[in-house]
């Protein structure tokens, strides 16, 4: 059963999959993290064998922990293992399901298939230390000896490598899947690199400029179709990007390489429907830091949990009409919300509902929009994609 915790959040993260994995396309999967659950659960669009467990389309099966809140059960079955704060999801390309084990300091996998993942030999449906728990914080080394202080949210990039948002250790991190330049960074298969972030939580800085410059505290992580990294910067109010090429993107132009905010003037609070993002005022979750929420939908527009402000908002990534408005590239949109701090609206317009504090968004293959909204217990959908 799914209950909220004081300090910890329920239903925390849910990732509506990797559009890239075939293998689970459609499933949906869900961190409930606290100290009476810390569980990742599977709900599977169809049935099928997944993770070595048969499963029921549109039923609820738990693919990693023990419900305990600990460290074990590395090279064991997953459902046997103890995790601690679970963070951000993700699905990689061969469909193993990565999971934020934020509070043992460590990026773990489940195995979906028999298989060498990560440079390691894995077993279906065993569960697998693929970053973290060594002492060295330093770029280059392997991950498995690197120290990641609280990884959050994690992300698959184009080219398969996993890429993690640290909030402790203000910094993004990639672990490169294959040998090759990424990121402007020459890497090798599995050892681990900071692309974005120079280390410092405070003060905000570094827009405009190289990303390894930036001061920031990452939480919720997405890539978006052009290769951009967009960061959500809660203590700081806003959400920002590290351009993967140069060109303009959600209304600004960009250049390899350097970051820039997108939405957020820095303070807390809700403004600025309508104009620019970055003129907005934003309330994300930095009470709270597994997992902040952004996503991007199949027409590249930017998805923000808006917490505190009981709203889902959009940046739009070009001009057009979506979810049923008419929207201005780089300008900001409520798209879910506004009925107030309530789990009330259900078969309604999605700006008429109320929510009990979004913390995560995701986007499913047919563009629906999910929703966990945190003090309410539930995941929720918006239907009809960005152009419904």
């Amino acid at each position: 059963m799914w209950q909220p915790y004081t300090g910890w959040v329920t239903v925390d993260c849910c990732s509506a999959l990797n559009r890239r994995c075939r293998r689970h396309a459609g499933d949906e999967f869900f961190a409930d993290s606290g100290f009476d659950s810390n569980l990742v659960q599977m709900v599977p669009a169809s049935s099928g064998t997944y993770f070595g467990q048969p499963m029921t389309a549109g039923h609820i099966y738990t693919v990693a922990g023990d419900g305990s809140f600990g460290l074990s059960g590395n090279g064991g079955l997953a459902t046997r293992a103890e995790l601690a704060g679970v963070g951000g999801v993700a699905v990689d390309a061969a469909g193993n399901l990565v999971i934020a084990d934020s509070l043992n300091s460590r990026v773990r996998v489940v195995a979906a298939s028999s298989g060498t993942f990560y440079g390691q030999p894995m077993t279906t449906g065993h569960i697998y230390t693929v970053a973290g728990g060594g002492q060295r914080r330093a770029s280059g080394v392997p991950a498995k000896r690197a120290y990641l202080p609280a990884p959050d949210g994690l992300a698959i990039d184009g080219s398969g490598n996993l890429v993690i948002a640290e909030h402790d250790g203000c910094d993004v991190a990639v672990v490169a899947q294959s040998n090759g330049t990424f990121y402007g960074q020459a890497m090798t298969t599995g050892n681990l690199y900071i692309v974005a972030g120079n280390g410092s939580c405070s003060p905000y800085g570094g827009d405009g400029g190289p990303a390894l410059d930036a001061a920031f505290v990452p939480t919720g992580l997405a890539v978006d179709g052009h290769g951009n990294l967009i960061i959500d910067d809660t203590e700081d109010a806003r959400i920002r990007v590290v351009a993967a090429s140069p060109g303009t993107f959600y209304g600004q132009p960009m250049t390899a390489g350097d970051i820039y905010t997108v939405a957020g003037d820095g303070t807390d609070g809700f403004s600025g429907d309508g104009g620019p993002g970055t003129a907005a005022e934003i309330d994300t979750d930095s009470s709270n830091f597994l997992c902040g929420g952004v996503a991007v939908d199949a027409a590249g527009n930017l998805l923000i949990a808006d917490t505190f402000n009981y709203r889902v908002r959009v940046v739009a990534a070009s001009s057009g009409t979506f979810y049923e408005q008419p929207m201005t590239a780089g300008d900001i949109y409520t798209v879910a919300g506004g009925g107030g701090a309530n789990g009330r609206g259900d078969g309604g317009p999605a700006t008429s509902a109320g929510f009990a504090n979004p913390v995560f968004v995701a986007v499913n293959p047919a563009g629906d929009l999910l929703i966990s909204d945190r003090n309410d217990a539930r995941v929720r959908m918006v239907t009809g994609g960005p152009t419904g």
